[in-house]
């Protein structure tokens, strides 16, 4: 008998808990459709810095004449397209 009203108390129990996490999800929904990620410290800082430098490299390779840009194999072109990325692609 007592197997039986524990296990009704952990049903109880267990629905409760899905009911506030139903009711949480919907109200931390994302407007914007994106697919949230968690992060951890880390992978977020090791983000940073790639989207970092990445800023760093671009602005750098903006200003190099076409003489520069040959001595590396790119065009004017090429570079434009490069440099005028987003920082995070």
């Amino acid at each position: 008998m007592s197997i039986c009203i524990e296990h009704n108390n952990f049903e109880n129990t267990l629905g409760s808990i899905q009911n506030n996490v139903s009711q949480n999800a919907s109200v931390c929904k994302n407007p914007l459709g994106l697919k949230i990620t968690s992060f951890s410290k880390w992978n977020v800082f090791k983000q940073t810095k790639i989207w970092n430098s990445r800023i760093r490299q671009r602005r750098d390779l903006s200003v190099l004449n076409e003489r520069l840009l040959a001595d590396i194999g790119y065009t004017a072109e090429q570079a434009r397209q490069e440099f005028t990325k987003p920082f995070w692609k």
